[in-house]
């Protein structure tokens, strides 16, 4: 429901807490999927923030990071999360943005 009405902050903060509690406790079931993330970058998609773009972009980062460091095991970066990013530049409609996307 968060990521319907673009809150990407409220999404972002429970993945986030999901992944502590696996860190904290080791339920696997609570590990970030790709397809969790994609969630959290389709609610920054949705938001109106004007910051929306970048904190997707420093997401899409973070999970390319995770990818190359296997932090998760068998995480795989989707092509799709980068469409979602692409969109959320060019929701900016500025020159840097379409320069970005």
């Amino acid at each position: 429901l968060y990521a319907q009405r673009g809150e990407g902050d409220q999404v972002e903060a429970l993945m986030e807490e999901l992944y502590a509690l696996y860190q904290q406790y080791g339920y696997t079931t609570l590990l970030p999927t790709t397809h969790m993330f994609s969630i959290v970058l389709y609610a920054w998609s949705k938001s109106s923030d004007p910051d929306a773009s970048e904190r997707a972009n420093t997401l899409l980062q973070h999970m390319l990071q995770m990818e190359k460091d296997r932090v998760i095991p068998g995480f795989k970066v989707s092509p799709f999360c980068f469409n979602i990013v692409m969109l959320c530049w060019s929701k900016q409609r500025s020159k840097e943005s379409a320069e970005r996307a």
